[in-house]
């Protein structure tokens, strides 16, 4: 994959997330559901966001940590 390809394809990803994100905030008062599904989007977010920097190799490893426990527990609380 060229270098213009991955990067359409990370800033697409990125904003589409974020589009969910704001089109979930006044739901997700309303129902818990529509916050799960926000934590998911908002992990997946921050993942996309961080493969593109040029942080140092532990803040990118805490930063994809903590990404896919936000994607793990919005998806354990929506099954569960």
């Amino acid at each position: 994959m060229s270098e213009q390809a991955k990067t359409v394809t990370i800033k697409s990803i990125h904003y589409v997330t974020l589009i969910g994100l704001f089109i979930l905030i006044i739901p997700a008062g309303l129902n818990s559901v529509f916050f799960y599904v926000g934590m998911i989007l908002f992990g997946i977010n921050m993942g996309v966001n961080v493969i593109d920097s040029s942080l140092s190799k532990k803040k990118i490893f805490a930063t994809l940590a903590i990404s896919f426990a936000l994607i793990l527990f919005g998806l354990f609380k929506l099954l569960y």
